[in-house]
């Protein structure tokens, strides 16, 4: 990783002062239903940023031309994370409990703050590309989740307390992406034949450290090619 890109990006997230989902419910984590929160360490998100970059190919369009989008998204400390790192044309957030969501619309207007009161022209997201949705990411008659996913050049999600259902229902999603996008996700991998495997790195997490599955979308044709491609 480029240790001065790191620890300038590092400063800039730092002095945000933002509100973690542990947080704010408390010791432990805040239990929604089935699923325990936990986030993606600063670090950790870089070092996931900078393998698709450095080793795979993508976010090298034109600053300010890419989306991010974290799926699961919590108190939004990946997404402000994402737009210290990286200069996109939107950083978003889906998540679908009220509580965390109200955290990342607090965090997302500290990061503005924090911004404004700098003055910097470095190449950080501008604060107000920097967004939250309260909406199931994974339910196919959500139109505000699935209308986000056509546009995503690199995917986050935190699978680690996915059902196979879930998993299932985010693979479904999914295939509205783009070819060619990125997606990062915890402990497990996409059930799917349309995201190629790239990479997978061992990473610490707000929880532990766990392994982070980097995966890039095909083209489908050529996986159809093959399969009719005459005996």
């Amino acid at each position: 990783v480029r240790k001065d890109w790191l620890e300038t990006s590092r400063a800039r997230f730092e002095a945000a002062g933002l509100e973690s989902g542990d947080e704010a419910s408390g010791e432990g984590g805040l239990q929604a239903g089935a699923e325990l929160y936990g986030e993606i360490n600063f670090d950790s998100l870089a070092v996931a940023l900078e393998a698709v970059r450095a080793r795979h190919g993508g976010l090298v369009g034109a600053p300010g031309s890419e989306t991010f989008i974290d799926i699961g998204s919590g108190s939004g400390l990946p997404v402000v994370g994402a737009a210290a790192l990286h200069q996109w044309n939107a950083a978003i957030g889906i998540e679908i409990v009220p509580e965390l969501h109200e955290v990342a619309l607090r965090n997302a207007q500290r990061w503005r703050d924090a911004l404004g009161s700098t003055g910097t022209a470095e190449p950080e997201t501008d604060g107000e590309n920097v967004r939250f949705v309260c909406a199931d990411a994974l339910a196919p008659d959500d139109e505000v989740a699935a209308g986000l996913y056509g546009a995503a050049d690199v995917i986050l999600c935190l699978c680690t307390a996915f059902s196979e259902p879930m998993m299932g229902a985010l693979a479904a999603q999914l295939a509205l992406a783009q070819d060619g996008a990125f997606l990062i996700t915890a402990t497990v991998p996409l059930p799917s034949a349309r995201w190629q495997l790239l990479e997978t790195l061992f990473l610490p997490m707000s929880w532990g450290a766990t392994n982070l599955f980097i995966q890039r979308k095909q083209d489908d044709f050529p996986r159809w090619l093959d399969l009719h491609r005459p005996q």
